[in-house]
């Protein structure tokens, strides 16, 4: 049995020392044979730079790191070419910051090649040097690999005028790539990134860019299917089914079939195209190192500015699950019109749950992981308070809807809104649905948002144990007048006035009708939210 790979190690660490390494060399062949300009867009620690590190070792012909692997048995010829690969995850605030990590990024580049670089010249003129030296060096023309070529501009979405600066510079610098290419330097152009920001950097330059992402072909190039899942990682079940049991994970009575579908359930789900789910690759090779089950991936951080997105419009995330998207808009992103349904997808918070027609997708959460841990994270995000106090109130939450108690409801609802600082509280509705969607996401029950029957559209479904459900409408009243100076009994008639509301627009649209069906118990519950934090639940 061979040892998982530690995070961080590279290709030629993982084949030099007989780690384990699941074999992508097929997608690679595929790519490399053809020639021509790529782009694959995926999560963070999806694989993107283990796959682009592979691609650079083929590319130079070290046959020798893939003899027992399918491009090894393969036609493919192992004619070394000259070989540029570039990493753009370094600082990049501001002009000089990404100037000089240009510069870096290409002195090691030309390390890599045998070469030295001119110093006091422009990236974009140091770029175009270096190609120049290796095509007339090796008189072949010359492969150009790009990983995170949207991290400058991540970095710096919250400052509209370092995005500007960093999109003339990376225009700049990736002309000279479109020029080389024209002029039949470059052979092949392989991009990767997370987010494809349309108009922009590369894409404003090359128009013939072929977008691998939603690719049928290309669905599982990163990340593990359930056959390679099988295939290599079945032999370490044992070891982490033992664990689990004694953790009490799982009961004495559960098989290796159980816990392989524990992890499937965590770490499965992704899609990209096709029909074929994809597994998490890093928090299942993480989960089987350590034999726990963690949110491994969620942990390794989530960007800052999707973030920073969220906590200004949290409305736009209780309303992303249930949007359909057309294929352009789901693979694309305006940097300057950022939009977060694609931006969760893109990012691997959301993925494809089925096509609809030809150019059309649903979205969804795609695992336990994603669904568990994002939400208690957005509301650390939004309230500043710890996991482990969102984790206990989301607990009593949780016990309460099981009793029907609505006192105690409306008391924990009352109490994450209080949670909100001050000076950020927001007199809006949408404000106060969003975080307590959250914090009910984080239930381990099954939560729907703005769910849309034959008369309307009510706020939350909540489904849980023993097949009941509640049909959640939340009415959010404002303070009249000067707030300081409003009495409980002002807060008393304006909460029982929300919640009587709520309960009238549940009645007149007849948001529970015919859910009985499906359903053997079927629970009303009017919420009403007044300004600053007072709560009122009916359950009936």
């Amino acid at each position: 049995m061979r040892k998982l790979p530690n995070d961080g190690q590279n290709f030629l660490s993982i084949r030099k020392h007989n780690l384990l390494y699941v074999d992508k060399t097929k997608y690679i062949y595929n790519i490399i044979r053809n020639d021509g300009c790529f782009f694959l867009s995926r999560p963070r620690r999806f694989g993107k730079s283990l796959l682009i590190e592979a691609m650079e070792a083929v590319l130079r012909g070290q046959r020798e790191l893939f003899n027992d692997l399918w491009i090894g048995s393969s036609d493919y010829d192992f004619e070394p070419c000259p070989v540029v690969r570039l990493t753009m995850s370094g600082p990049s605030y501001g002009e000089t910051q990404l100037n000089d990590s240009l510069a870096r990024e290409l002195r090691r580049a030309a390390r890599d090649n045998d070469e030295e670089l001119l110093t006091g010249v422009s990236p974009a003129s140091a770029l175009s040097d270096l190609v120049g030296v290796l095509f007339q060096k090796t008189k072949k023309e010359v492969a150009v690999l790009i990983d995170e070529y949207d991290a400058p501009i991540q970095a710096t979405l919250a400052d509209p005028s370092l995005v500007a600066t960093n999109k003339r510079i990376l225009h700049d610098f990736y002309s000279v790539l479109k020029t080389l290419s024209d002029h039949s330097q470059i052979s092949l152009l392989f991009v990767t990134g997370v987010t494809k920001f349309t108009q922009t950097s590369i894409f404003s330059v090359f128009n013939n860019l072929s977008d691998l992402t939603l690719k049928k072909d290309y669905n599982a190039v990163c990340g593990f299917t359930l056959e390679e899942f099988d295939s290599y990682f079945a032999e370490y079940l044992p070891a982490m089914l033992e664990t689990v049991i004694s953790e009490g994970t799982l009961s004495k009575t559960s098989t290796e079939s159980d816990l392989r579908q524990l992890l499937l359930d965590y770490y499965d789900g992704y899609v990209w195209s096709g029909d074929k789910r994809v597994i998490n690759s890093f928090s299942l090779i993480q989960c089987l190192a350590d034999q726990s089950l963690e949110p491994f991936w969620f942990n390794t951080g989530t960007p800052t500015f999707l973030v920073e997105y969220i906590q200004k419009k949290p409305f736009d995330y209780v309303q992303a699950e249930k949007y359909t998207l057309s294929k352009s808009s789901l693979n694309a992103v305006d940097v300057d019109k950022l939009e977060l349904t694609p931006l969760l997808f893109q990012t691997g918070y959301l993925t494809i749950e089925k096509k609809i027609g030809s150019t059309k997708y649903s979205l969804k959460c795609p695992n336990l992981e994603v669904d568990e841990a994002f939400n208690v994270f957005l509301v650390k995000a939004m309230t500043g308070q710890e996991e482990s106090h969102i984790l206990d109130l989301a607990a009593d939450i949780k016990t309460a809807l099981l009793a029907f108690d609505e006192v105690t409801v409306a008391k924990r609802l009352e109490t994450i809104l209080r949670w909100i600082p001050y000076q950020e509280q927001k007199a809006l509705e949408g404000y106060h649905h969003a975080l307590i969607y959250s914090v009910l996401k984080a239930l381990h029950f099954k939560v729907k948002s703005e769910v849309s029957v034959s008369e309307g559209v009510f706020d939350l479904f909540i489904e849980i144990p023993k097949k009941t459900i509640f049909i959640v409408e939340i009415k959010f009243k404002k303070i009249p007048g000067e707030k300081d100076l409003a009495t409980e009994e002002d807060i008393k008639k304006l909460l029982d006035q929300a919640v009587a509301d709520a309960v009238d627009q549940i009645k007149l649209k007849k948001y529970d009708a015919g859910f009985d069906q499906e359903y053997p118990v079927v629970k009303k519950m009017a919420v009403g939210v007044v300004e600053r934090a007072y709560v009122l639940a009916k359950i009936y």
